[in-house]
């Protein structure tokens, strides 16, 4: 729909006169003008009171004003491919305007076109110097204004044709205070930026923000970047000198500052399945880095990764060294609390190593720890700068401790052995051994045993020094909950298959059969 002032946001159809007057001339720039005065209007006022001459030059140095109550002031058609319908050419040297358009309560410039594929209004820089093709300039609102009603259309839109190596700009936005480009959108995009060699978008600021974008709709995207191209690109890409590349926050409870999602699929080419929901690289500092100072969740994290892929090797958050000299995949560091925390709900493991693991500091389990054998390693006593030194664990099927010591017998032969206090609170099934030293005892025994924390010794000469070694098995309620089996049978699923398959020439079992991870390239 139109009113008679043809305003932005509505077809503009300008209304005909009743009555009009052609005059049809050759212009000197041979536009072909057909122009329509208004017999109702107002007289039109001429340079010092000559007439306004139509298809002539006139050459007075006043503005010539054509005024009208009612339509159109003045109307202009041409009929030549290419050419004109109202032509305006700044010959000065200054520097004016071949086109000047102003308005107290409407629109200064207005223009529209019927043809598809055609443009309502169009601004051409042809300097060799680099000016501005259309440029829109306001004291207190809105320089430039585009709208649009028709689907997948756009308001405003700027198209860069350079061919040089660096590329141009579509639409450049430029403020010393506020915004240099928005856009804005009940239900599709503000602002959207494409390119088939450079960048779509790009966002620059001294002291505020480069790109700043909001939406109020359910599900959408205060700022959205699409790489389409064939070769690999990114969707959206930030950096920095001396701050922050890209930036995400948010204030709702359970939503997120930064989002990255992967919806690919397995790559044909290279075999490779999936990609990077985020990915960062650093050169000299951290690729991806997250903190958190909330003080009121029960699980809070700095960076948190989930999988809901049930593929063997899927990964909530997974870490890959690719360097030459041997570096960190996943590198977990805590000043007063939990460096790397892995934990599982209904799964067999928290933590699975594939390969050997080093703990550079104390190992604390406070479950059962399942191992094919085990020592201690340490610098060799005789050559630590040479050789190490091995001992092997002693191993028992029961839970069982081993205590010793060393009595003299006294005066009667006789020694009691004190022991501590827990004693009989932690153990039970005792076992003895005594040894006589320096002299053969044949009648060395134990004369009573083990109750209220002491057991006797007996049948030695006085002064008789006596080796004692007592053993135990625990009984405390959380070895009574948790007795090792001796011998178990092998779930289904494990039956044929081997803990340490290149002994048996067999398969491994279900849980570590996994295959290894093939560290994957880094994007481009």
């Amino acid at each position: 729909m139109s009113d008679d002032t043809g305003k932005p946001g509505q077809q503009a159809v300008p209304r005909r006169p009743g009555r009009r007057q052609v005059l049809r001339e050759a212009g000197a720039a041979g536009a072909g003008l057909a122009v329509g005065l208004l017999s109702a209007a107002s007289p039109a006022e001429a340079a010092n009171g000559n007439p306004v001459l139509l298809g002539k030059a006139n050459s007075a140095t006043a503005t010539t004003v054509v005024t009208t109550t009612k339509g159109n002031g003045l109307q202009a058609t041409a009929k030549a491919n290419g050419a004109s319908g109202v032509s305006g050419v700044d010959a000065s040297t200054g520097g004016g305007y071949g086109v000047h358009g102003t308005s107290s309560a409407g629109t200064g410039v207005y223009g529209t076109t019927s043809a598809a594929g055609q443009d309502g209004v169009i601004g051409w820089d042809t300097s060799t110097g680099g000016g501005t093709g259309v440029f829109g300039r306001s004291n207190n609102g809105t320089g430039m204004f585009g709208v649009t009603y028709a689907t997948g259309q756009i308001g405003v839109q700027g198209l860069d044709n350079s061919s040089g190596s660096g590329g141009g700009f579509g639409v450049v936005g430029a403020s010393t205070e506020g915004t240099g480009v928005s856009g804005t959108s009940e239900d599709g995009t503000g602002v959207s930026g494409t390119s088939t060699e450079g960048i779509g978008v790009t966002g620059v600021s001294d002291n505020g923000t480069g790109i700043s974008g909001s939406t109020s709709a359910d599900g959408n995207y205060g700022v959205q970047g699409v790489d389409a191209s064939s070769g690999g690109g990114y969707g959206l890409h930030g950096s920095s000198g001396n701050g922050t590349g890209a930036y995400g926050a948010t204030t709702a409870v359970g939503k997120y500052g930064v989002q990255g999602v992967d919806t690919s699929s397995k790559s044909t080419e290279t075999g490779v399945e999936g990609g990077y929901g985020v990915y960062g690289t650093s050169v000299n500092g951290t690729g991806v880095y997250g903190s958190t100072s909330a003080q009121n969740l029960s699980s809070p994290a700095g960076v948190y990764g989930t999988n809901s892929a049930n593929s063997v090797g899927a990964a909530g958050i997974l870490g890959s060294d690719i360097s030459t000299n041997g570096r960190e995949g996943v590198f977990g560091e805590s000043i007063a609390g939990i460096g790397v925390l892995a934990s599982t709900s209904e799964g067999p493991n928290a933590l699975v190593s594939q390969g050997n693991a080093q703990v550079q500091g104390d190992l604390a389990v406070t479950g059962t720890v399942s191992k094919g054998g085990g020592s201690f390693k340490i610098d060799h006593p005789l050559d630590p700068g040479g050789k190490y030194l091995y001992h092997s664990f002693v191993e028992s099927p029961d839970m069982k401790n081993v205590y010793d010591g060393t009595e003299v017998l006294d005066a009667s032969g006789r020694a009691t052995v004190m022991l501590p206090d827990w004693f009989e609170a932690l153990n039970r099934d005792f076992r003895y051994q005594l040894t006589p030293v320096g002299s053969p005892a044949p009648g060395l025994h134990v004369a009573a045993e083990i109750t209220g924390g002491r057991f006797t010794i007996a049948g030695g000469a006085a002064g008789l020094k006596v080796c004692w070694q007592v053993t135990g098995i625990r009984k405390d309620p959380w070895a009574n909950a948790h007795r090792i089996p001796v011998e178990q049978d092998k779930p289904a699923a494990d039956q044929g298959r081997y803990l340490h398959p290149d002994l048996y020439d067999g398969q491994a079992l279900t849980e570590l059969d996994r295959s290894p991870r093939t560290p994957r390239n880094r994007p481009a």
